[in-house]
């Protein structure tokens, strides 16, 4: 008994199998037809692969004019493409393909595609795609999107992305790749002002007025050496040698300074007496902790130097 039944099993499993290879819609088939009309079509692919195509002329519209061009895909998948302007359906019954007419409303259609850019050709992933201000899909990462479940009436497609013009299609001009056009984006116009070079938001901020830098010049009217005086600043020599500053233990070099916002680079010349002139000197900004990142460079200090108007 246990033998009768796998047997059976054995013997409808290849039987199942075997209808389905013998099934004649998915044979592969090769249909290359241009400007005819589907009455003469039908008789041609019932020519070159035996099949009988079963229909009402007076139902479907066999006099319409059709263009194919298929090549090795199965004889379903031909059909498909075949007769969906149509709006023709078929079935596979009794050895005869029958047609039959389906309404729009009874159609269930894909809309896909594939978005790239018109100058390069490659894919825009990421792109936002709406359907009838109803449905959003978003562009994967080779550019394609798909609407499942749509009825056959005309659809409305918007494609949006930064860095491109925006696109309108109907889905009845809708082609398998959707090219869209960059477009460049325009920023206003950016102002830059120079502020002061110390932010007062900051600590260990310092500012020397005219008379506080006569106070400890020096020999050579150096208003460097007059900075010395403050908390953590210091120098190599007295009011009569070098003016080279260290500030908290850091090198004359690890700090930065100006004259009127711009950069002086090295300061110092002879004998290490420093170019700024106490004469033209109007304050001094000493900046010895807390500046900005933007004068990260300096690792001591910031020392800026005001010119007297005039």
């Amino acid at each position: 008994m246990r033998f009768f039944l796998l047997a059976f099993v054995l013997l409808f499993t290849l039987t199942k199998g075997y209808a389905q290879q013998n099934d004649p819609l998915d044979h592969p088939v090769s249909i290359h037809f241009k400007n005819i009309t589907i009455k003469k079509a039908l008789k041609e692919i019932s020519k070159k692969y035996h099949l009988e195509f079963s229909y009402s002329s007076n139902v479907v519209p066999v006099e319409d004019m059709i263009s194919i061009d298929e090549d090795e895909v199965l004889l379903r998948t031909a059909l498909d493409h075949f007769f969906a302007v149509k709006h023709i359906g078929y079935k596979y019954l009794n050895g005869k393909i029958v047609l039959v007419m389906r309404s729009p409303a009874e159609e269930q259609h894909e809309i896909i595609g594939r978005v790239t850019d018109a100058s390069t050709g490659q894919t825009i992933p990421g792109a936002i795609v709406i359907l009838d201000s109803v449905k959003t899909a978003i562009t994967s990462y080779d550019g394609s999107f798909l609407f499942a479940q749509t009825d056959g009436s005309h659809h409305q497609l918007v494609f949006r992305m930064l860095g491109y013009k925006t696109l309108v299609l109907n889905s009845t001009d809708l082609s398998p790749e959707i090219k869209m056009e960059p477009a460049p984006i325009k920023l206003g116009e950016a102002i830059k002002v120079a502020d002061a070079i110390i932010d007062r938001t900051t600590v260990s901020d310092v500012v020397l007025s005219r008379e506080e830098l006569e106070i400890n010049k020096g020999f050579s009217s150096d208003p460097l050496l007059t900075v010395t005086s403050l908390p953590g600043i210091s120098s190599k020599g007295n009011l009569y040698g070098s003016s080279q500053i260290f500030v908290k233990g850091g090198d004359a070099n690890e700090a930065l300074y100006y004259l009127d916002n711009a950069p002086v680079y090295w300061p110092w010349y002879f004998m290490g007496k420093s170019v700024f002139n106490i004469e033209t000197i109007e304050k001094a900004e000493v900046l010895t902790g807390g500046f900005p990142a933007t004068y990260g460079n300096s690792m001591s200090a910031i020392f800026n130097m005001k010119s007297k108007d005039g």
